[in-house]
């Protein structure tokens, strides 16, 4: 077996070593190689985000070493150190490892209707928010994926200051401190999400809409805390309007899933959904930017392979 290295930014020849020694020889990649039999990421959620579509399209035994500044995805598949990702892959290597399946979250542009005499709209205090029949939006852009967790207003506008920090930054809870930011200038949006099965439409003015496949994000923060990898679902999070100072009083709850219990917050487990805006706001997942509203969000089951600790 050859597998291939894929090393992040904060990663080098030192973290590679160990594993090189446990299994022989491992080529170092830029992209995962296709017909690779194990893939190894060092890195965290960004590097393993930006290889996600062939890992899953490959389906490649995929080990990740949590060497990033955000490691919320390792942390969700048992692995949290570097020790970790060693067992995990000296028993791969040995024949007795565990691959496991999980699900990934997909992310898909759609093209907002036409606003006329005979388009479909809603106006709810006086904003107009277009939307189409659940589950026949029409693509607009290429199918994304994600592993973690994706949102559209206030998490999305902190991922975007983060994202502008230095690395020494981004590796010191830069997102934390990016959202404290951000909540001093935040205005909340009028937004509708609709559901399929069952018929469902949640909406209202928000300060935040998120949707998860695994429970973390931003460096420790559980937004979707009851989030299941294998479970075919994804756990949306609706945060309707609050002021700045309840906004503030939220933010230390997420870290423990306690937000669960604010009035404010709304939580379910779905397996599809739009979301539409009263204006096009950015939509980021695992961190990076992926396209701007209106999308429609699903899940692709056992969809991409991971090695994993011994349990």
């Amino acid at each position: 077996m050859t597998p291939a290295a894929i090393l992040g930014p904060n990663a080098g020849w030192k973290d590679l070593e160990p594993f090189a020694r446990a299994s022989g020889v491992i080529l170092q990649a830029t992209i995962p190689p296709p017909d690779a039999q194990a893939v190894l990421i060092f890195g965290g959620d960004g590097t393993v985000h930006r290889h996600l579509p062939t890992l899953v399209e490959n389906r490649i035994p995929t080990l990740i070493v949590p060497v990033g500044s955000g490691n919320d995805f390792a942390r969700a598949i048992g692995i949290r150190s570097r020790q970790d990702a060693f067992a995990a892959w000296a028993n791969f290597v040995a024949g007795v490892g565990e691959v496991r399946s999980i699900d990934v979250g997909t992310i898909t542009p759609i093209e907002p209707p036409k606003i006329g005499p005979r388009s479909s709209e809603h106006n709810v205090h006086g904003k107009v928010i277009p939307f189409r029949r659940p589950g026949k939006a029409s693509e607009a852009g290429p199918q994304h994926v994600f592993c973690c967790v994706g949102g559209v207003g206030l998490d999305a506008a902190a991922n975007k200051r983060a994202n502008n920090m230095s690395q020494w930054m981004r590796g010191r809870k830069g997102y934390v401190i990016a959202a404290l930011q951000e909540t001093v200038r935040w205005r909340p949006v009028h937004i509708r999400v609709e559901f399929s099965d069952p018929a469902r439409v949640l909406e209202g003015e928000a300060t935040l809409v998120a949707f998860g496949n695994a429970p973390e994000y931003g460096g420790g923060m559980r937004m979707a805390p009851k989030a299941r990898l294998d479970d075919g679902l994804l756990d949306l999070c609706f945060v309707r309007r609050a002021s700045r100072s309840k906004i503030l009083r939220f933010f230390p709850t997420v870290f423990s899933g306690a937000h669960l219990r604010l009035p404010e917050v709304e939580y379910m487990q779905v397996e599809r959904f739009t979301i539409h805006t009263e204006h096009s706001m950015d939509v980021y997942a695992d961190g990076e930017f992926i396209c701007t509203t209106p999308i429609e969000v699903g899940v692709r089951r056992q969809a991409m392979q991971v090695i994993v600790p011994p349990r």
